[in-house]
């Protein structure tokens, strides 16, 4: 098994005005031995002016779960009730423990803890208290959801591991086994990366590339990065995330179709916006730019209405609560207009002014004409001019 984590400060806290209050209260650990390889994440609630006793509680929980995982006797129960039972005592041992050295009141520890754990034989058991998530990802490293996040009506408040009785009512487990399940990897994460399960399409590009690159060995690199781009654009909340990846040759071939979709992304989203900014240096440079444009819809009036369709609007596959986005459309069968452009590159490379100039595609449709055939991997962008691929 191959394991890889990250968890980073998010904005709110660090834009405390007290320097002692700028803290992280989020934590995310691995264990990984001969037996048993566990990820787990948890999420400190601090009181107004107590982020040590946050970090404290997500300390406490985390490690209480890695040693409860780690455990022989914890994989020899049979019943759910005494599974999560067992659990919650261990956990409960932990904080009264901390609470009685007298830094920590036990009311002040409180923490949400979501973790994975997975054995040599392929058994694994996954475990939610509060409001973090637990990702399991098919053969193709396709991520659904296996736990949802715990919240109330309001969505404002969870429950926190301090709190037996809510913990009890609102405790997920679930165990099985990678055969049986067709599981290839697992994730967990705290509330401040739900963006990783709303309907964009890079949440999911996201979770699938942190396993794939879990696998080869960058995953702790590549997590830190991704959720650091989270914490500064789409949460204000501390963010953390753990990946686990089985080691076979149907994941290692999986994750490779993920790496290459990936980099065939990149490319095609910076030579879109290359020709881009191409296009709109040579058209400032060209007097003619402005009176070439009526003449391209001229040409091909037919045309104007196969525009192809922004990926934003793409509906998502319905995946369990809550629902994972799906991947976007790549360019199979060419539309009309995809055909035009095709036909001219493959007769010569042509610039984006080209394009433009001689008729092939419309004055501001450069992106939506080429980024399609790009993905698909039928034309290519290099040395300032697209041209087909053999």
């Amino acid at each position: 098994m191959k394991t890889g984590f990250g968890y980073v400060i998010g904005r709110r806290h660090a834009a405390e005005p007290d320097p002692e209050l700028q803290i992280c209260q989020d934590l995310a650990e691995t264990y990984t031995d001969e037996e048993v390889s566990i990820i787990a994440v948890a999420d400190g609630k601090a009181g107004k002016n107590s982020p040590e006793a946050a970090v404290a509680a997500a300390r406490i929980n985390v490690d209480t779960i890695i040693a409860f995982f780690r455990d022989p006797a914890t994989w020899r129960i049979a019943e759910k009730n005494d599974f999560k039972r067992t659990a919650l005592q261990m956990l409960d041992s932990s904080i009264e423990t901390v609470a009685g050295g007298g830094e920590f009141r036990y009311e002040e520890l409180r923490a949400t803890v979501s973790a994975v754990a997975v054995r040599a034989n392929g058994e694994f058991l996954a475990i939610s208290i509060g409001d973090g998530t637990v990702v399991a990802y098919d053969h193709n490293l396709k991520p659904s959801v296996l736990i949802a996040p715990y919240r109330d009506s309001s969505r404002k408040r969870t429950v926190y591991t301090n709190d037996p009785d809510g913990a009890d009512a609102h405790m997920s487990a679930w165990g099985g086994t990678l055969t049986q399940s067709d599981f290839l990897a697992f994730a967990v994460f705290t509330d401040g990366a739900d963006y990783l399960t709303r309907r964009d399409t890079d949440g999911l590009n996201i979770l699938r590339t942190a396993a794939a690159c879990t696998l080869f060995g960058s995953g702790d690199e590549y997590i830190k990065e991704a959720i650091s781009e989270i914490s500064a654009e789409h949460t204000r909340d501390d963010v953390s995330l753990a990946v686990l990846t089985e080691e076979n040759e149907q994941a290692f071939a999986a994750a490779k179709a993920v790496l290459l979709e990936a980099k065939a992304a990149k490319e095609a989203a910076n030579a879109a916006a290359e020709a881009q900014e191409i296009l709109a240096d040579s058209t400032e440079n060209d007097d003619t730019a402005e009176e070439t444009a009526p003449v391209a819809e001229a040409e091909q009036p037919a045309e104007e209405s196969h525009e192809i369709p922004q990926e934003a609007g793409e509906e998502a596959e319905e995946l369990p609560n809550p629902p994972m986005p799906a991947q976007p459309p790549v360019s199979a069968d060419p539309t009309p207009a995809e055909l035009v452009v095709l036909r001219a590159v493959y007769a010569k490379p042509m610039t984006a002014a080209e394009l433009v100039a001689e008729g092939h595609v419309r004055y501001g449709r450069i992106l939506e004409s080429t980024l399609p055939l790009i993905r698909a991997g039928k034309i290519r962008y290099e040395n300032g001019k697209f041209a087909a691929n053999e």
